[in-house]
């Protein structure tokens, strides 16, 4: 039982933390527990840097399935969540070109070619 209300505590704080309330709809919980996640996974992406590809790709790849599951519950569960959607892909968009710079202004892309 103790474990129990230990669990149910951490998961409060956690919520808290996230800004995401028991009281709200099931619908605007998940919106906001998927968007906190992102944006989690993105901190995580951004600590790793460049030397540590492997596992950066591993967190891309986990922030992609993020935010396609943030979109496809925008569209189908939110009304009129279309707009929302479109700017979620927009901004995953928008960090891809960022990455895609930032890489080729740091001669990533021309050491991967090189095999270095």
């Amino acid at each position: 039982r103790g474990s129990e209300t230990e669990r149910d505590s951490k998961r409060e704080r956690e919520q808290e933390r996230q800004g995401c309330k028991d009281e709200e709809g099931a619908v605007e919980r998940a919106v906001c527990v998927l968007e906190a996640s992102v944006r989690r996974l993105q901190a995580v992406e951004m600590q790793l840097g460049p030397e540590r590809d492997a596992q950066r790709i591993s967190v891309l790849e986990l922030q992609q399935e993020g935010l396609q599951l943030l979109q496809r519950t925008l569209l189908t569960e939110v009304p009129g969540g279309e707009g929302l959607a479109l700017a979620v892909a927009e901004q995953a968009k928008a960090r891809a070109l960022l990455h895609k710079i930032s890489s080729e202004s740091t001669g990533e892309e021309g050491e991967r070619r090189k095999g270095g």
